[in-house]
């Protein structure tokens, strides 16, 4: 059971977004379509087993701590790159970052090399280590590279500087690990599906709409299609401005209507009721009133007096 009521959708284009308040039931709606759609809704992602259209179902999670590639035995090192790469879970992929980010220094750095041997399976790395560089760029912006220490040791790097986890912002190290799982079914994104349930949660409004924005036009391709649950108002109205209001349904009591024609009620659904949208009205009033006075101020500076002899000069100048 999952206690959402029967609905019909409609008007759907290449974004869906689903908003209303808490325990409304946006993340089950999510959960039902992704079932529908072929993918395995106890999983954060899950190819589907239609060859022409994969499942991909992000939501948030976070290992609190990323583990140190340099700590790890060779034959550990070799072990958590495996399971990451088999894991369909953030937080397992959040703890790995550093010994993903270390591998594939390592195989960039071997590719270089006069001489390593090619193989299949070393082919197949590189696959990886391509598909992991061009989502990083797409979704930080962040070219990933490496350099070699002093004992010839690969490491890598972000914008040629070096990759130490423990620096990065909670949202960096959520975004490189959307980078990661994404990279490892690159082969099915094209034309598939891609769920999102609250991405705005440690990421800038900005950077989310940036990376969804990227991700819908550069990894998904033209019939790839984004289900989006959020609480963010900005991210919203980003994504209204770029592709209309007819992408937002409302869910609450699990309920879902389609909102494009009532976004008052999605606003308030968003800011929670009367009292918080007025009290974001005073707070965008008060920067208003601020640059109305910081112009005011400007205006009413004394002019600087002018000496006569310049003056004069300068008349003079005029008739030359």
């Amino acid at each position: 059971m999952t206690g959402l009521a029967p609905a019909e959708l409609s008007r759907l284009g290449r974004l869906v977004i689903l908003v209303g308040p808490n325990g409304g039931g946006k993340t089950r709606s999510l959960q039902v379509v992704a079932r529908m759609a072929g993918a395995n809704q106890t999983s954060h992602l899950q190819e589907s087993s239609d060859a022409d259209r994969g499942i991909t179902f992000l939501e948030y999670s976070h290992a609190e701590t990323v583990n140190q590639a340099g700590n790890l035995r060779p034959s550990e090192f070799a072990d958590q790159v495996r399971d990451a790469r088999e894991t369909v879970d953030l937080r397992q992929t959040h703890a790995a970052l550093d010994v993903l980010m270390t591998h594939t220094a390592r195989v960039l750095s071997s590719a270089r090399h006069p001489d390593h041997a090619t193989s299949a399976d070393f082919d197949a790395e590189m696959i990886r280590a391509a598909s992991f560089g061009r989502l990083i760029r797409a979704l930080l912006d962040a070219d990933l590279g490496f350099r070699l220490d002093a004992s010839g040791t690969a490491l890598p790097t972000l914008n040629g500087r070096e990759f130490l986890a423990h620096q990065l912002s909670r949202g960096e190290r959520v975004l490189l690990s959307w980078a990661h799982l994404l990279s490892q079914r690159a082969p099915s994104l094209s034309n598939s599906l891609l769920f999102l349930d609250e991405p705005e949660l440690h990421l800038h409004p900005e950077a989310c709409w940036r990376a969804i924005s990227t991700l819908l036009d550069s990894v998904l391709g033209p019939h790839g299609q984004v289900w989006l649950a959020t609480h963010s108002l900005p991210l919203v109205a980003s994504a209204c401005a770029e592709h209309g209001m007819g992408i937002l349904h409302y869910v609450s009591n699990g309920k879902v209507e389609y909102a494009g024609n009532s976004v008052e009620r999605v606003i308030g659904g968003l800011l929670g009721g009367e009292a918080q949208r007025e009290s974001i009205h005073a707070f965008m009033g008060e920067a208003d009133r601020l640059s109305v006075f910081q112009f005011a101020s400007q205006c009413l500076v004394s002019p600087a007096p002018v000496g006569l002899r310049a003056a004069i000069h300068s008349h003079d100048s005029s008739w030359a």
